[in-house]
């Protein structure tokens, strides 16, 4: 039976062979706080782009946590990626494509001029920091002892360069964190499987070595090199590690959102756990051309949400019914699919159909129909949605405004106005700030009291707004008819809605392989789902 002191033997051992000796490589003097300390460190773990400047993708696979007793207090894998025992893939030429825009949830079809030129990718576009922001409670466990992750690194240059996996442990007592290369398990360790931006040591740790009754301490790190020649090298990179720690230790992190205001988030998080659970096999069998990992997983975050929002509505109310929904500019209708599922009645609307279509079961009502939504009115849905729905943005709280019980859920992407581009942009707050702005005013003009909420989804543009309580008395015809002239008031400059045409079909530069990336290679599905 393995105790916290067996279990940080076997990490001290890990990679390390019969006379292997470390490294020093740098020390700097600090006066950082402790939790400041782990704060910097965590974000490293988690962005490993920060560290080596020329990683262009990376994957978080797995987090576990420890207690004294090397009891696991908490553990979460990833779906879709490489099992550690598999080797690493030798290398090969990759074209070097450039990277078109994902068609994801749209009002039509999608757009046929696409700029030809490279997109700028960010680094751990994939899941990373937002998934493991929803995770985040189980690091601030007072009984965590070890916390331990599995990340995988993608270099800009695949067709010159490896891919690579490390596992970084976190030792709180000792205030050490080590990094230690995942090589194959049929070769020893070697600098042949290893990314070129990586420091040439087979591990290395960073440690906060606290000085006694002061606030400061020194920062020192350390590895095991594969050769003496490699020491130069390692000592620059650890000058720039510690000088970088040291810096942004400085000053406090404030997070710039807080999620989960609406709703607790245990229910929160509960509800998305169990709900990832039961739909990863649609990941695995995802024929669009955006990537899964991506937006697979951002559905169901949404999904989740509305879920334990209407949860906590039936608990104020137990004789409540379930609500139903409509969700306008469903895309490739995978949230519709998600809530049928989860036994929630409503229906998807888009102008064009997706193939992904004919995958999902007959429950799942997608339908293609055309409507104008300055005369569309939708009285029999509870909620109408709004996901990534481009030109019926501001639309979606005006629609709802016109049935007494209905309500709203608007998550905004794309700057329109309600028959043209939204142009105004105030610079001292950004134009998605501005946008959102406005789309709040119209909310409250249409007779809802506009909450906001940042969900916990992979995406910058992750502002929601729901109106689900009205700022006027629906039984007032005075008031009635002053909700009725702000909506006219509105539509004074409105001429004409204009339905995006079909549009010929095109070839993006690069399309989303299954099996296209190792950590994709297919896992066994499973395809027990709970009705």
């Amino acid at each position: 039976e393995m105790n916290a002191e067996t279990f940080g033997k076997v990490v001290d051992q890990h990679n390390v062979c019969v006379g292997d000796q470390w490294k020093s490589a740098d020390k700097l003097k600090t006066n950082i706080k402790v939790d400041l300390f782990w704060q910097v460190l965590r974000k490293f773990a988690l962005t490993p782009s920060l560290m080596h400047k020329s990683i262009k993708k990376f994957t978080v696979q797995s987090k576990f946590c420890f207690d004294e007793n090397a009891k696991i207090l908490f553990e979460n894998d990833f779906p879709l990626f490489k099992l550690l025992s598999e080797p690493i893939p030798e290398r090969k030429v990759v074209k070097n494509d450039a990277v078109s825009e994902e068609d994801g949830h749209t009002h039509g079809a999608p757009d046929a001029k696409r700029k030809k030129s490279e997109k700028k990718e960010t680094p751990g576009d994939y899941l990373a920091e937002d998934e493991w922001e929803i995770l985040e409670t189980a690091w601030e466990n007072e009984q965590t002892k070890y916390v331990r992750y599995i990340r995988k690194m993608e270099p800009r240059r695949p067709d010159v360069d490896h891919c690579m996996e490390e596992m970084i442990v976190f030792d709180r007592d000792r205030l050490r964190i080590d990094f230690m290369p995942i090589f194959p398990a049929s070769s020893e360790p070697s600098t042949e499987f290893m990314c070129n931006c990586y420091p040439k040591v087979k591990r290395f740790s960073i440690t906060y070595e606290k000085t006694l009754g002061v606030d400061e301490g020194e920062l020192c790190m350390e590895g095991i090199l594969f050769e003496d020649g490699y020491l130069e090298n390692f000592q620059r990179i650890a000058k720039n590690f510690l000088e970088t720690i040291h810096k942004w230790g400085q000053t406090e992190y404030k997070k710039r959102a807080i999620h989960e205001v609406m709703i607790p988030r245990k229910l929160y998080m509960d509800t998305y756990l169990a709900m990832k659970k039961r739909h990863n096999h649609i990941a695995l069998n995802w024929e669009e051309v955006s990537d899964p990992i991506k937006y697979v997983y951002e559905d169901i975050a949404i999904a989740s949400f509305l879920i334990s929002m209407w949860e906590m509505e039936k608990q104020q109310n137990p004789n409540m019914k379930k609500p139903t929904f409509l969700d306008l500019g469903c895309g490739n209708g995978l949230l519709v699919h998600l809530l049928t599922k989860e036994g929630y009645v409503g229906k998807g609307i888009d102008l064009v159909k997706r193939k992904i279509w004919d995958k999902y079961d007959t429950k799942t009502d997608l339908v293609v129909e055309e409507f104008f939504p300055d005369k569309a009115i939708f009285a029999e849905y509870d909620w109408i949605i709004g996901n990534h729905s481009d030109e019926l943005t501001p639309w979606i709280p005006m629609i709802a405004s016109k049935s007494p019980n209905s309500k709203y859920f608007l998550l905004p992407c794309c700057f329109f106005d309600f028959d043209c581009k939204f142009a105004p942009n105030d610079a001292r707050i950004g134009k998605y700030q501005t946008y959102l702005n406005y789309l709040i005013y119209v909310g409250q003009e249409c007779g809802f009291v506009v909450e906001n909420e940042t969900l916990s989804i992979p995406s910058t543009k992750n502002q929601a707004q729901i109106g689900r309580i009205r700022n006027y008395d629906i039984n007032d015809a005075e008031q009635c008819e002053r909700i009725q002239n702000n909506r006219e008031a509105l539509l004074k400059n409105f001429k004409e809605f204009k339905l995006k045409p079909p549009q010929p079909k095109f070839t993006p530069q690069k399309r989303f392989k299954k099996g296209s990336r190792p950590q994709d290679k297919p896992i066994e599905e499973n395809t027990k789902t709970e009705e």
